[in-house]
């Protein structure tokens, strides 16, 4: 009888023969029935950290959002007397996504009426774009008989000419007043992604004396650097 051995044999194990009985499997060898049974969850569970932690390294940082690009110093805003505060723009914005186009003006404060401005007020955001060569602008107007309105359009010479009409809101409360129009401006202009729109400028202006017969008063004008469209802003383009 020959006897046959076997490579995985520790040393001092008696050989193992072709008639020898089968030879249970140590410890170390065996797999339980609950280890099989957890084995496919375990795997599932190494999969998805390393997916996890896969995903998280891949993830690039998110651009922070521009604000405030165009600034302004309080208390400079008087059409007769101290500081009017309806008038006195702090800061103001303007964002797009290529479908729209909105704009926002921070004031120090805000009321439905004015008595340095007792006709009316008009604050615009203006700026200039790629395909007009005035400056763009979207307004928003608070009348004492018009109520608000909004605008948009460019500045021809010295007239606001307008191409249709904005939507908007005014929040009271915290004195920002928000203006939204189409990334086409009425017709004028094409604000697709990428588009630089440069000379920003948050302008607010009195009527001083009645409409047809009185004069537009500059009160507060703050100018600002430029936007791209399509990159991150503090406003969000159609809100507001």
């Amino acid at each position: 009888m020959t006897t046959q051995r076997c490579p995985s044999r520790k040393a001092g194990s008696p050989p193992v023969t072709a008639n020898s009985p089968a030879q249970p499997a140590s410890t170390s060898d065996r797999e339980t029935p609950l280890a099989s049974a957890f084995r496919p969850v375990l795997a599932l569970g190494v999969c998805a950290a390393l997916a996890a932690a896969t995903g998280v390294a891949a993830a690039a940082p998110k651009a922070k959002p521009v604000c405030n690009l165009v600034t302004d110093a309080a208390g400079d805003a008087a059409v007769a007397g101290p500081s009017d505060k309806n008038l006195d723009i702090l800061s103001a914005d303007v964002a797009s996504n290529g479908k729209v186009v909105t704009a926002v003006i921070r004031l120090a404060g805000y009321s439905d009426t004015d008595t340095q401005a007792p006709f009316g007020r008009t604050y615009y955001v203006g700026f200039n774009a790629p395909g007009d060569e005035n400056q763009l602008y979207v307004s928003v107007g608070v009348d004492p008989v018009l109520g608000e309105t909004y605008d948009m359009g460019d500045l021809q010479g010295n007239l606001y000419t307008s191409s249709g009409s904005a939507s908007g809101s005014i929040d009271a409360a915290k004195g920002v007043l928000t203006v939204t129009a189409p990334a086409d401006m009425g017709g004028l202009v094409s604000l697709k992604k990428g588009t630089k729109l440069t000379d920003l400028e948050a302008k607010a202006t009195a009527l001083v004396g009645l409409a047809g017969t009185g004069l537009v008063q500059t009160v507060d004008d703050a100018t600002g650097g430029s936007y791209t469209v399509g990159t991150t802003s503090c406003v969000t383009p159609g809100k507001g």
